[in-house]
């Protein structure tokens, strides 16, 4: 129920889109499976906020620098997220362009979410080191 009232108001205004457009007809596969994909990448980010302990819990042992996690979100989440799209919109747009204006964005962000991630995780960790708190 929790993670209902907190995605509630994305998924009102997907629907909102939905109704919005589907008077004119404009409601395409292509469309559906981008909405689909951006959900999937919601909850994917929610999966990787919950899970940020346990990589915590393992960083005791091998710490990863900065390159390394960012490397690991943009080939392991960026790269199989742009294919999708990149897929679902192919009968549409050309491969330099998809390629061009849709994987090589999406790698980027999802490099800039691990850093992030990594931020994070470093402060948890000093946090818990040294048993101070740390600002944003």
């Amino acid at each position: 129920m929790e993670k209902l009232k907190k995605y509630a108001p994305h998924i009102i205004f997907i629907a909102f889109i939905a109704i919005f457009t589907s008077s004119k007809g404009t409601i395409t596969k292509e469309w559906i499976g981008i909405v689909l994909l951006i959900i999937g990448v919601i909850l994917l980010i929610e999966f990787i906020e919950s899970s940020r302990p346990k990589r915590i819990n393992k960083w005791h042992d091998k710490h990863p620098d900065k390159i390394t996690q960012m490397l690991k979100f943009s080939i392991f989440l960026g790269l199989p997220v742009s294919a999708i799209i990149i897929f679902v919109i192919h009968s549409k747009a050309e491969l330099f362009y998809s390629i061009l204006f849709i994987a090589v964005p999406v790698v980027f962000i999802f490099g800039w979410f691990g850093l992030i991630d990594w931020q994070k995780c470093e402060k948890t960790l000093l946090e818990e080191k040294y048993k101070v708190n740390l600002p944003n």
